[in-house]
């Protein structure tokens, strides 16, 4: 690959790429008006959109039928919240001045906020049935209720916040407000409902860095919030179920006072180093269901790359309104998460292992085998211990880890392992005393070796 760099440049090259650059300000590359002109790749790059979604998302967009340039209005939009650029870029590439580019951002926010956002976003966008609809089959049938009739299904919510960054403020008590202590940063917290398969149901906000997730949790639960007109009270009925993490634990007693089902990890008892079999069995379940707010709030920042940019204090009053239209368009355009293909094996193996006692932990704790010294040597492929190995298939290790998360790690695994003169070098313990397999071996628990 480096014998391909070019470090001197002649005088025709630099000729060359300067025609190139004149040709491409002249020709009409992103001329919106005739959208359907511009290649696949490029307008995608630009909006986040193919040409088709662009067509219905400005028929759903009335407000701005009486724009002549309503289509680049709608793209300067869509282009800023996707790449994040400066108005003074984008203004070049579009071809207008810069307060006009900005007067056509305003325009687009104010058409899509009061046609397009409602029909995807908010409690009275859908109805608690449609939550329901969307449960998966793992949430639900570990946290469900999925043998009861579909009227009487219960709704599954994922609830999570994420971070949008502010600029640092000159006034003090905002500063205050919106600094966080966890994140070291200055920030708003927008608050996101998610149904199983990453429909984002509202998005609420946006909250000050002070408001820990529970407080803010308790503030929409008790209709002290943004949506204190009685939204979510409405919206959800006693026995929904609400997947949260460690975060919410102090909002807990709020939503089990209101008749909601709440699942979170489980925190260690008084005084243990660490969570018993039991407990940590009930904490796999929660996050083998609450990866998916993570990945909606993933979405955000790919997509949206305007979303991961620290926001300057004269656009604040209008960013969060640019996270409502980003989810609206994952809502309308992003494709659903569905159940996994291996969705039944997983949960018979869940079903199986749930109450498994953990008796190879429990061996290790009473021979103190965690405080004795390990002695490590090189593995090779010559040692007596691998001749009896199992071959495994991709799908059985699909099953044995519950998912390709660990499999999508492999490769940083092998990196980790690969010394700098390519040698492949692993360092194995000197394994389990012969006492203690056959002590294992007594207890017909060979497989847990």
């Amino acid at each position: 690959m480096q014998d391909n760099l070019i470090q001197d440049f002649n005088s025709a090259q630099i000729v060359s790429a300067l025609r190139l650059l004149i040709n491409h300000i002249k020709t009409e590359v992103l001329d919106f008006e005739h959208y359907e002109l511009i290649n696949n790749k490029e307008f995608h790059d630009w909006t986040g959109l193919t040409a088709e979604q662009f067509s219905d998302l400005l028929a759903n967009t009335p407000s701005l039928n009486q724009r002549r340039n309503k289509k680049t209005i709608l793209a300067a939009l869509l282009a800023k919240i996707r790449t994040g650029d400066s108005n003074a870029r984008l203004a070049t590439i579009f071809k207008t001045s810069e307060s006009s580019f900005a007067r056509m951002l305003a325009t687009g926010r104010e058409a899509l906020l009061r046609d397009f956002v409602p029909m995807h976003l908010g409690f009275d966008h859908m109805t608690r049935e449609d939550v329901t609809r969307r449960n998966l089959l793992i949430p639900e049938s570990l946290f469900g209720n999925i043998e009861s009739p579909p009227e009487e299904r219960k709704a599954i919510t994922i609830v999570d916040g994420t971070y949008i960054y502010i600029q640092k403020s000159s006034n003090y008590f905002f500063q205050r407000k919106f600094y966080s202590s966890h994140k070291f940063r200055n920030l708003v917290k927008p608050f996101l409902f998610v149904c199983c398969d990453g429909h984002i149901i509202e998005v609420s906000g946006p909250h000050a860095a002070t408001s820990s997730d529970a407080q803010i949790m308790q503030n929409i639960a008790e209709n002290e919030s943004d949506h204190g007109d009685g939204l979510f009270q409405w919206f959800y009925q006693s026995g929904d179920v609400f997947i949260l993490d460690r975060g919410f634990r102090d909002a807990v007693p709020i939503l089990d006072g209101n008749g909601y089902t709440v699942k979170m990890p489980e925190t260690k008892h008084p005084g243990a180093s660490q969570l018993t079999t039991e407990q940590a069995n009930k904490s796999r379940l929660v996050t083998l269901c609450r990866w998916v707010v993570e990945l909606v709030n993933g979405r955000f920042k790919r997509d949206f790359r305007l979303l991961r940019n620290v926001h300057i204090n004269v656009t604040l009053h209008y960013m969060f309104e640019y996270f409502r239209i980003a989810a609206a368009l994952i809502n309308a355009y992003h494709v659903l998460i569905v159940d996994n293909v291996h969705a039944s094996d997983f949960l018979q193996i869940i079903r199986e292992r749930m109450n498994m006692p953990n008796t190879l932990a429990d061996l290790v704790a009473r021979r103190n085998l965690n405080r004795m010294r390990a002695q490590f040597q090189p593995m090779s492929p010559d040692m007596a211990d691998f001749n009896d190995f199992p071959t495994l298939t991709e799908e059985e290790l699909i099953l044995f880890s519950l998912g390709i998360y660990q499999l999508k790690q492999a490769r940083s695994y092998y990196g980790e392992h690969v010394q700098p003169d390519g040698v492949f070098s692993i360092e194995l313990s000197g394994g389990i005393p012969l006492e203690l397999v056959r002590e294992l071996e007594g207890e017909d628990l060979q497989n847990e070796i």
